[in-house]
């Protein structure tokens, strides 16, 4: 019985120390005008290319 209670407890908590939050894609907000209808394709990191200006704008 304590080796099932054990293997039970190690389980849980092996399984609690492994879940973790992921953030899946970009922290990035696009505005695009409603009824828009197409492809969109965004580029990061080119080369010899000025870096955009950051709005700083509370959404």
């Amino acid at each position: 019985m304590k080796r099932y209670f054990f293997i039970i407890i190690s389980l849980i908590l092996i399984g609690g120390c492994s879940h973790q939050e992921k953030e899946e894609g970009t922290n990035e907000l696009y505005l695009i005008p409603s009824g828009f209808e197409g492809t969109i394709i965004v580029f990061y990191d080119v080369p010899n290319k000025p870096v955009l200006l950051n709005l700083d704008v509370d959404w």
